[in-house]
């Protein structure tokens, strides 16, 4: 049995084997992002406008900043300000994303118009549900894949429904898609969203 870090990663080499180059040429700014319309604008809280005692120079700052209960930082009237890092869309660290959801940061690994991440998922179970008795804990844990639009911010399960939704807007990719029986589709999802991405390249958001 797998743990849950051991499926991520995974996860995370099928994930990068079937994306290919598609990787490439995506730049993005580092900084914290409170919102998806500042990510997607480029408009990050910058490393240097936050107020930390840690060194800024550290590759790791940002991922111990988001540890914090709360970062301060400058706007840009010089005013200080404090955000809890659970009320961020996302934040940027050496150019790689990690997309807040599911409670925790999560490293995109293959970016693009349509972007590919895994999170933990957890499912509470009703403690009174008598076809749970004989289970000690009333939540189970598991990795899913997740894939972000980065038109329009939302988040989607990766899976067949969620790919007919994007494709769509690609009539060509679309019909190649549904012409394909449903276990080939199913199989194929890593290859039709790199030709998605590869047919409506997205080169970040550095401006």
């Amino acid at each position: 049995m797998l743990s849950l870090n051991m499926l991520r990663w995974f996860i995370l080499l099928v994930v990068l084997l079937a994306g290919g180059s598609s990787v490439m040429g995506v730049s993005l700014a580092d900084g914290l992002y409170p919102t998806f319309l500042s990510f997607k604008e480029g408009k990050p809280i910058p490393v240097e406008r936050i107020i930390s005692s840690s060194p800024k120079g550290d590759m790791n700052f940002l991922k111990l900043e988001v540890e914090r209960k709360y970062i301060q930082y400058r706007d840009d009237q010089d005013s200080v300000r404090q955000i809890r890092p659970s009320a961020l869309f996302c934040y940027v660290s050496n150019g790689t994303l990690y997309l807040r959801h599911n409670d925790a940061f999560n490293r995109v690994s293959l970016p693009g118009s349509i972007s590919h991440f895994t999170a933990v998922y957890t499912v509470y179970r009703d403690p009174y549900d008598p076809m749970q008795r004989n289970n000690p804990s009333n939540y189970s844990s598991t990795v899913e894949q997740y894939i972000l639009d980065v038109e329009d911010g939302k988040i989607y399960f990766f899976n067949m429904t969620s790919m007919e939704h994007i494709l769509k807007r690609d009539d060509g990719l679309y019909q190649e898609f549904m012409a394909l029986k449903k276990s080939k589709r199913r199989k194929l999802l890593f290859v039709f969203l790199r030709k998605y991405n590869e047919n409506h390249p997205w080169t970040g958001n550095r401006n």
